[in-house]
C-alpha cells in the first residue's frame, strides 16, 4: 500500500471514530456529561473544616457535612478543627463511582495538664475543672482543654499561699510545675496584767509581760490551749482563760493582779512585872515596817508586808533598847510569826514629884498627862491614908519615909510608866482592928462616878488647913479586927484605883503597909503592946512616941491579950519586929472588880499577897 493509500485509511478510521463517538454522545444526551456523587456524615461539631474536598467543605452548627464529587473522584479529606482531634484522622476516596453516608468522625478536644504542689494536703483548687484537692503529699493535677483560660485559687482553712492565685489564658500547652507556697494563718493573743515578768503559761511559746505588764503572743489558726498568768507573790484574776477554737485575733485578753500579803507579828517584852516575869512592852514602834506599827497594850504588833519584800526594822521606844536592835528580812515569802524583842529601860528622860508622890515616865508624855498621872496618885493615897487613919479601924499613926527617898523629898506614891503604881505607907498599929466590914454588894454596885474618890479628890484639892485624915471621934473606940479582915478592907479599897488615869492594864498597883512598931508585928501573928496616943483634932495623933516598951502581950487561946485584974494587958518579952504587908494587883483586874465583872472572891485570888 502506497503512502497515500496509508494516510487516506488513517483519515477514514479517525473519521469513523469521530462518527461513533458524536453518536454515543447524542444517544446519552445532555446529563451523562455531568453525574457526579454525594459524600456526608458528621464531625461531633460546628465548624469543622473537612479539608480535602473540592471547595470549602464546613460542616454545620450540627456539625454535619455534605459534599458532591464528580464521578470517578479520588482524594484524601482530614477534619481540621482547632483543638481537636478526629477519628479517623483522614479518610482516602479513589475513583468515587457511589455516594458516601455516614462517612462520619469522632472529635476529641485536645487537653493540657496544669498540676504542681501547695505544700499542704486537702487544699482545694478553686478554678480548676472539677476543683481538684491536694494528695497527702500536697500536690494536684488537672486537665484543662485547648484554649481553657481561668484563674486558680489554692482554698484551705487555716492557711495562706503565695502566690495567692494564678491566671490562664488560651491554654494550648501543659503547664507541670504550678506551684504554691503555704503558710499557716495566725492570730494574736494580746492583754495585759498589770504586772511585768508574769509567765503566761500554756501559750506556744514562752511569753512573759513586758515592764508595763503588757503581753502578745502569735498562735495558729485552730489553737486551743489554756493560758494562766504565773508570778511567784501573786494573784490573778481570772485565774485562767480557755479558748477552744481560735478562728480570730484576741484583743484586750487582761488579768488583774494582786499582790500576796504576808503578815510579820510578834511582841516586844520586857523583864518587869507579870506573873511569868515578863510582861509586853506597848507603844513601841517597829520602824522599817510598812506603816510602821506600834505596838498594844500587851506589846504585841502585827505588820503586813507585800511578797518578796525586804527590809530591816527597829524597834524604838524613847527610854528603852531592845535586844536584837533590829531584824532584816530578806525576800519574804511566807508569814512569820513569834518575832520578839526583849527590852530594857536605858534611861529616865523626865520625873515629876510632889512632897508624897514621884512620877517616872519611861518614854515621852505630854505635861497634862503627867500632871493627871500625879493627880490621880495623890488621890488615891489620899483615900488608903484616910482608910488607914479612921480611929475606929487602927489607933494609930502615919509616918512618912523620912529619907528613904531622899534627905528631902517625902514620897508615899511612886509611879513607874510600864510597869507599877506603888504606894507605901508606915503606920503603927494598936493591939487589935475594929470591925469595919463592907456592907455585902458594894464591890460590884458602885456608882457610875466613885463618891469615895470624889469626895478624896475635893478635900484633897480643898485649902490647906481644912484637910484631914480618918474619922474625927475619941481613941479607944474601937472594935476587934483579925488581920484577915484587915487585909479585905484594904483589898476592897483596892477598886478605887480604877480611877487612875493613864496607867496601862498590864501595869500594877502595888500596896505596901509598913509597919514599924518597935513593940510587936501584925495582930493574929505577933501581937504587942503600946501607950495609946491622943489624937489631935485633925484626926492624926498630936505627937509620936519615942518610948516604947519591948514587951509582947500574953494571949490566949483565940489571939486575944490577957488581961490582968485591973484590966490591963498581961506582957512579956519579945523581940522587936519589923513586919511588911504586900499587896500586887494588876491595873486590869481592878477595874473589872470594880466594873462588877470580877466579884470579890475572885478578885482576891488574883491579888499577890506578902508578908515579911
Amino acid at each position: 500500500m502506497t503512502r497515500a493509500n496509508r494516510i487516506t485509511s488513517v483519515f477514514i478510521v479517525v473519521g469513523l471514530l469521530i462518527s461513533i463517538l458524536a453518536g454515543i454522545a447524542r444517544a446519552q444526551g445532555p446529563t451523562a456529561a455531568r453525574k457526579t456523587f454525594t459524600i456526608s456524615g458528621s464531625t461531633g461539631l460546628p465548624g469543622v473544616t473537612l479539608k480535602g474536598f473540592p471547595g470549602l467543605v464546613v460542616s454545620d452548627e450540627n456539625g454535619v457535612y455534605s459534599v458532591e464529587v464528580p464521578e470517578t473522584w479520588s482524594g484524601r479529606v482530614a477534619p481540621i478543627k482547632i483543638g481537636y482531634v478526629f477519628q479517623p484522622p483522614q479518610r482516602a476516596y479513589t475513583s468515587v463511582n457511589a455516594n458516601h453516608t455516614g462517612d462520619d468522625y469522632t472529635a476529641t478536644v485536645i487537653a493540657f495538664t496544669i498540676g504542681g504542689s501547695v505544700g499542704v494536703p486537702g487544699a482545694v483548687m478553686e478554678g480548676l475543672p472539677g476543683r481538684p484537692v491536694t494528695d497527702e503529699q500536697g500536690r494536684y493535677r488537672a486537665r484543662v482543654e485547648y484554649g481553657w483560660s481561668g484563674a486558680v485559687t489554692p482554698k484551705k482553712e487555716g492557711y495562706s499561699f503565695q502566690p495567692p492565685c494564678i491566671q490562664y489564658s488560651q491554654v494550648v500547652q501543659n503547664h507541670e510545675r504550678e506551684d504554691y507556697t503555704a503558710r499557716v494563718v495566725m492570730f494574736t493573743i494580746l492583754g495585759s496584767t498589770g504586772a511585768p515578768g508574769v509567765a503566761m503559761q500554756g501559750l506556744p511559746s514562752d511569753v512573759v509581760t513586758d515592764a508595763t505588764g503588757r503581753y502578745a503572743a502569735t498562735v495558729p489558726y485552730g489553737w486551743s490551749g489554756t493560758v494562766a498568768p504565773q508570778k511567784p507573790g501573786f494573784e490573778f484574776t481570772p485565774s485562767s482563760r480557755q479558748y477552744p477554737l481560735i478562728r480570730e485575733d484576741c484583743p484586750n485578753q487582761d488579768y488583774t493582779p494582786k499582790i500576796l500579803p504576808f503578815t510579820i507579828s510578834g511582841r516586844v517584852w520586857t523583864h518587869a512585872g507579870g506573873a511569868s516575869g515578863m510582861v509586853g512592852v506597848p507603844d513601841v514602834v517597829l520602824v522599817g515596817f510598812p506603816g510602821e506599827p506600834v505596838t498594844d497594850a500587851e506589846g504585841r504588833y502585827s505588820a503586813t508586808v507585800e511578797y518578796g519584800w525586804s527590809g530591816t526594822v527597829v524597834p524604838r521606844k524613847e527610854g528603852f533598847g531592845f535586844e536584837p536592835a533590829s531584824r532584816e528580812y530578806a525576800k519574804v515569802t511566807a508569814d512569820q510569826e513569834e518575832q520578839v524583842f526583849l527590852s530594857t529601860m536605858t534611861m529616865v528622860t523626865i520625873s515629876v514629884a510632889t512632897n508624897d508622890v514621884l512620877v517616872i515616865p519611861t518614854s515621852e508624855v505630854a505635861p497634862e498627862r503627867l500632871a493627871e498621872t500625879t493627880e490621880d496618885l495623890r488621890v488615891m493615897l489620899h483615900i488608903f491614908r484616910e482608910k488607914l487613919s479612921e480611929p475606929r479601924m487602927i489607933l494609930g499613926v502615919l509616918r512618912d519615909y523620912g529619907n528613904f527617898f531622899g534627905a528631902d523629898r517625902k514620897v508615899e506614891a511612886l509611879y513607874l510608866q510600864g510597869t507599877a503604881a506603888v504606894f507605901v505607907i508606915e503606920v503603927d498599929f494598936p493591939y487589935s482592928f475594929p470591925r469595919q466590914r463592907t456592907q455585902e454588894g458594894d464591890a460590884t454596885q458602885e456608882e457610875a462616878v466613885d463618891p469615895v474618890w470624889q469626895n478624896a479628890r475635893e478635900r484633897l484639892l480643898a485649902p490647906p488647913g481644912s484637910r484631914g485624915y480618918g474619922a474625927r471621934g475619941q481613941a479607944g473606940q474601937t472594935q476587934e479586927m483579925t488581920f484577915e479582915q484587915f487585909k479585905e478592907e484594904l483589898l476592897r479599897s483596892l477598886k478605887h484605883a480604877a480611877n487612875l488615869r493613864n496607867l496601862d492594864p498590864n501595869e500594877l498597883v502595888i500596896l505596901t503597909i509598913v509597919a514599924q512598931n518597935e513593940e510587936g508585928g501584925w495582930p493574929g501573928q505577933t501581937s504587942y503592946t503600946r501607950s495609946r496616943t491622943p489624937y489631935a483634932a485633925s484626926g492624926v495623933p498630936s505627937s509620936r512616941s519615942t518610948s516604947r516598951r519591948s514587951a509582947a502581950p500574953v494571949l490566949d487561946g483565940y489571939g486575944r491579950p490577957r488581961l490582968d485584974a485591973l484590966g490591963r494587958p498581961l506582957t512579956q518579952e519579945a523581940a522587936p519586929p519589923t513586919t511588911v504587908l504586900t499587896m500586887q494587883a494588876q491595873k486590869a483586874d481592878i477595874d473589872a472588880f470594880a466594873k462588877g465583872v470580877l466579884d470579890f472572891e475572885r478578885f482576891r485570888q488574883r491579888v499577890k499577897t506578902f508578908t515579911y
